[in-house]
């Protein structure tokens, strides 16, 4: 048993390719199976416990997803509003500490959702455990890179009213 191939192939006297594997056959189902890219190794799918007993390898399902999500209401707006509140929680929970923290703040979706939520909870009080001086946005950029979101980063942070920390990655100036 192994978590990385790697070390499962040493114990082998020649490694080989899986037949079983190709692109043109199952290559978009080879996660959802047991099969590995090695002959001879195999893998525990996701779920399953393995129990070695009396000599012989016994595989069994204890968790499945499907069968452990929560229904939500049938309303798109019930929907939003379970996701804001589970949302809302992610943040909260993240925002307990006892250091000096702040944000990954890219200027997209994601991370100013964050930054959002983390000035709303702020500004009514909704946490107890978090740190006084948790309003930092940290934005890295690549100089000349046409990607670069740092004018909505420093918007978003603004908005929030976190300290923007700007940081420039050049891999030209890099050893």
């Amino acid at each position: 048993f192994a978590s990385e191939m790697k070390a499962l192939t040493i114990l082998q006297d020649k490694t080989e390719a899986n037949p079983s594997i190709s692109i043109g056959k199952n290559f978009f189902n080879y996660e959802c199976t047991s099969y590995t890219v090695f002959r001879g190794i195999y893998r525990l799918q996701p779920g399953y416990i393995a129990k070695f007993i009396g000599g012989n390898l016994f595989k069994e399902k204890w968790w499945s997803t499907l069968e452990n999500i929560e229904r939500i209401g049938e309303s798109y707006d019930d929907q939003i509003e379970k996701w804001r509140d589970i949302f809302t929680d992610a943040v909260k929970i993240r925002m307990r500490s006892d250091v000096k923290l702040g944000t990954a703040l890219s200027g997209g979706l994601d991370s100013s959702s964050v930054a959002a939520v983390m000035h709303q909870l702020s500004s009514t009080n909704q946490f107890s455990t978090c740190q006084a001086d948790f309003r930092n946005a940290i934005c890295s950029h690549y100089p000349g890179n046409d990607l670069d979101e740092t004018e909505w980063a420093k918007k978003v942070a603004d908005s929030c009213e976190m300290n923007f920390i700007s940081s420039s990655i050049d891999f030209e100036d890099s050893d």
